[in-house]
């Protein structure tokens, strides 16, 4: 399997059937993220409890469906696979080749680093954990796409050896 997906042009991620809700939530995924790029970089708090802090900078408020369906989308039965990292992080040479890393989602299509800067933004807002716990009920321990997501970018990056030196034919920019 490693060799298949290392020689593949494109990958496609298949996280299941969507709801027109999680549908629309793809669809104005990277609108979402730039609005919550913004607002960590003005320092804006936004605070679920407090529905204003979301419809001041142009968020749905936080009882919208849009955010179930998000937190919904981030449970999907394949971050938690194991081979995830296997789909994931192999495919790291179709990039070097112009190829693609695709998440799809019903019938919505999307490259995979659009799906990752969103779970960031979450991150870095503090709302990924709201997100699942407070629409779903989930444990704070089950934050499955967040941390997949997180941990597929973390091993996507290469490690240096013991003598300090990056394996041959890695791209270290990133460290």
């Amino acid at each position: 399997m490693r060799h298949i997906y290392q020689d593949a042009k494109t990958v496609l991620i298949w996280l299941g059937e969507a709801t027109s809700m999680e549908e629309g939530t793809l669809n104005i995924m990277p609108a979402i993220t730039r609005i919550f790029k913004k607002a960590h970089a003005d320092k804006h708090k936004l605070d679920p409890e407090e529905p204003d802090t979301f419809k001041s900078i142009g968020l749905p408020e936080p009882s919208h469906g849009i955010w179930q369906a998000a937190g919904e989308r981030m449970n999907r039965p394949w971050f938690r696979r194991l081979w995830t990292l296997q789909e994931a992080v192999l495919p790291g040479t179709i990039r070097r080749t112009g190829g693609k890393l695709r998440v799809m989602c019903g019938t919505i299509s999307l490259d995979w680093e659009t799906l990752q800067e969103f779970a960031d933004s979450m991150r870095l807002l503090t709302l990924d954990r709201w997100i699942i716990t407070g629409h779903m009920g989930i444990t704070e321990n089950m934050l499955c796409g967040y941390e997949a997501i997180q941990m597929i970018e973390s091993a996507k990056r290469p490690t240096r050896d013991a003598a300090g030196a990056y394996p041959l034919g890695t791209d270290n920019r990133h460290s």
